[in-house]
């Protein structure tokens, strides 16, 4: 046993809200791993906690004295052959002599360390459950899969071949990956796989997904990290977080260092745009002419979308970049309008036309790749495109450049009714119409202002 797997007090496990469930069942694999080997999958979305789950199954598995055996799936190895599998199985190269020669230069050959191009078919991963078998005659085994989503493909055929044949072995696999998509909860457990023979032991991983927390357990996690968040920063958070846990840890830091180009501004100001709103969009004040603003539910959550986006930062703005990198064209730019457009841009009547105004494929075809990816739904009972996740809305335009979003907002204010009321906030009112609660979002002059007329000054 080395000195980084000798058990103690230094492997303590995290503390997890809401995650009881996952962590009942990884303490009962392995409490159970002597007598049959288990495969376990954890998915979930990004920050859901899937890498904290791992920690505590591996600080569990070393207090035990297991061997521990770990892999973290990089994006950019996800074209190198066998690179997972080289993370899992260097540790125990050295107990290769004990296999077969047939499976050792078949092992060695994927390992990169004996020259040879690697076998095809089971011949790599059949050495692969032979190594691990030797090892765990010796002690229990725990393998960690950690992000598998990006694993290369050949070691995914190797996880894949081994998680099937543990029932004999005291061996626990555990797995962490991302949901890929709209499919992925469709079925909560995968089929049984069986073998040629039909043999028993090809067993299905057990699949935990992990869900938002609730508000309960939202709001207790935010308490517990940030004991001294006030009121109005707290509810701010959990609305932006939906019950995402990296969220409720990182966000509140966010709104103390917010983007220059994108304040988190104060909830007085959103208070105050609806009012303004409407008071400027009165007979005789409206810009866009029309003689009153709309009457729908959707005016004043409208509004006050516009100034309760919290500044995301580099990690959780990316949180969903693999998917929204994988949109069309036409698919990202409509889902930037309904990202940037609020409660109205989110009717797929709206978003209908914008694409047929400008995008390059037909809207079923959009809709078809906007659902595919997981990242949004339309739902047909109530007409609207309901995103997956708050983050998801946020890294659509996190991730947009200046000019994509520009674009978005200008087919927008195209689609965007005359009497609503973001074209009266985009506005100046005249120069005659007192500025004391106008608020601080309207400070271009728009298109038609008179260049000689003054600027209002913004109240102290």
């Amino acid at each position: 046993m080395s000195g980084a797997e000798m058990p103690g007090e230094r492997w303590a496990e995290p503390v997890l809200t809401g995650r009881d469930t996952q962590i009942a069942a990884i303490g009962a694999a392995l409490a159970d791993i002597a007598s049959t080997g288990t495969a376990i999958v954890l998915r979930g979305d990004p920050g859901t906690g899937k890498s904290a789950l791992l920690r505590v199954a591996e600080a569990r598995a070393r207090r035990t004295g297991f061997r521990v055996l770990r892999m973290t799936g990089a994006e950019a190895e996800s074209g190198l052959a066998f690179a997972a599998l080289h993370q899992v199985l260097w540790p125990l190269l050295g107990d290769t002599r004990a296999l077969p020669t047939g499976q050792r230069y078949a092992l060695e050959r994927a390992l990169g360390v004996r020259d040879g191009t690697p076998s095809e078919g089971f011949a790599v991963a059949g050495a692969a459950l032979a190594l691990l078998a030797h090892t765990a005659a010796h002690r229990p085994v725990v393998v960690l899969l950690d992000d598998l989503q990006w694993a290369d493909p050949s070691s995914a055929d190797v996880f894949r071949y081994v998680r099937r044949r543990l029932a004999p072995l005291p061996v626990l696999v555990i797995g962490a990956t991302r949901c890929a998509g709209a499919a992925d909860r469709t079925e909560a457990e995968p089929p049984l796989v069986q073998g040629e023979d039909g043999s028993a032991e090809h067993l299905p991983d057990r699949v935990l997904d992990l869900d938002p927390l609730d508000e309960q357990q939202a709001a207790h996690l935010l308490r517990t990290l940030h004991p001294c968040l006030p009121e109005r920063a707290r509810r701010r958070v959990l609305r932006a977080a939906g019950g995402n846990p990296l969220a409720l840890r990182e966000l509140p830091a966010r709104m103390r260092c917010p983007a220059a180009n994108r304040p988190a501004l104060p909830e007085d100001v959103r208070t105050a745009a609806p009012d303004a709103a409407q008071r400027y969009a009165a007979p005789g004040n409206n810009q866009g002419g029309a003689d009153a603003p709309p009457s729908g539910d959707d005016c004043d959550p409208e509004i006050a979308d516009l100034f309760d986006e919290l500044p995301l930062g580099e990690r959780l703005g990316r949180l969903y970049e693999d998917r929204v990198r994988a949109l069309s064209d036409s698919a990202r730019r409509v889902l930037l309008v309904a990202a940037l457009g609020g409660t109205f841009a989110q009717h797929v009547t709206v978003l209908r036309g914008i694409a047929e105004r400008a995008a390059a494929m037909p809207w079923a075809e959009i809709r078809e790749h906007i659902e595919t990816s997981g990242l949004a739904h339309a739902d047909p009972v109530t007409g609207r495109l309901t995103f997956r996740h708050p983050l998801a809305r946020g890294c659509l335009t996190h991730l947009a450049a200046p000019a994509e979003r520009r674009a978005a907002h200008r087919l927008l204010a195209g689609a965007l009714p005359l009497g609503s009321p973001r074209r009266t906030c985009t506005a100046r009112p005249p120069p005659s119409v007192p500025t004391t609660n106008w608020p601080p979002c309207c400070t271009r002059r728009p298109t038609g202002w008179p260049r000689g007329a003054a600027r209002p000054r913004r109240p102290a």
